[in-house]
């Protein structure tokens, strides 16, 4: 993989990560993740996003709900997604949040 795909991949996993770390409840949809990353300059085709998703959750940073049989993705921030964001872990493969 070459660099600067690795850098978009580790930055719209980190992308997520906020998003779910700014809604009230920590979860959303993936219909509602999709939009918000394309606004963020990172279109995903469904797939590409589950596979992000199923990152993720392989990593311990959120969890997955599915419903409607499969056809609609949750996702909830966990426990050490939140640690990744106010950097008090390192998650390999996600950006890490710049100080604020």
């Amino acid at each position: 993989m070459s660099v600067v795909k690795d850098v978009f991949r580790q930055d719209r996993r980190l992308v997520i990560l906020r998003l779910l770390g700014e809604d009230r409840a920590g979860s959303l949809n993936e219909r509602v993740v999709q939009k918000a990353l394309a606004a963020y300059g990172h279109n995903l085709n469904d797939a590409e996003l589950r596979g992000e998703l199923q990152f993720l959750q392989n990593e311990l940073a959120i969890d997955i709900e599915q419903i409607a049989d499969g056809a609609l993705w949750v996702a909830h921030l966990a426990r050490r997604g939140e640690l990744h964001l106010t950097r008090q872990d390192v998650i390999a493969g996600v950006a890490r949040p710049s100080r604020r």
